[in-house]
């Protein structure tokens, strides 16, 4: 029986290292995911949303219709898809990406790519939306 025990805590041991080292490895070998520098305000417009970008960004405005529970991807260059960005290399690739779907109680904002949040999300009040964004998440303009 201690033979069968020191063979199960052996196994056991050598079991948490190999994920432990795994999962240590698969997270340095990701993409890097240094922040950006941007400012952008997220505001509402008649036909949908206008983004303003005051920091970072090819552009300066932006502007397109979303409807509850459709989703927009915009990047340092403009509007965008998914598809765009992970078929993009080199020194094209953005310097940031996310996304913007349009929820019942306001918006929902998922950093994809040179953001330091992964979600974000704030509420529009009478359905008018107003909010400065930037790499740190929601933020006022200095």
């Amino acid at each position: 029986m201690s033979a069968f025990r020191t063979s199960y805590i052996i196994r056991l041991i050598f079991i948490l290292f190999f994920t432990t080292g795994f999962f240590g490895r698969t997270a340095s070998q990701s993409e890097d995911n240094s922040m950006a520098d941007f400012l952008i305000l997220i505001e509402s417009s008649p036909n949908g949303l206008a983004l303003t970008c005051d920091k970072g960004c090819a552009w300066e405005k932006l502007s397109f219709s979303l409807s509850t529970g459709n989703e927009q991807v915009v990047d340092q260059f403009g509007i965008t898809t998914l598809d765009t960005y992970k078929t993009t290399e080199g020194s094209e690739r953005p310097d940031f990406l996310f996304s913007i779907k349009k929820i019942s109680t306001g918006l929902f904002l998922r950093g994809i790519k040179g953001t330091a949040w992964t979600r974000l999300s704030f509420s529009c009040y009478e359905n008018t939306c107003y909010q400065y964004v930037d790499q740190s998440g929601m933020t006022l303009k200095e």
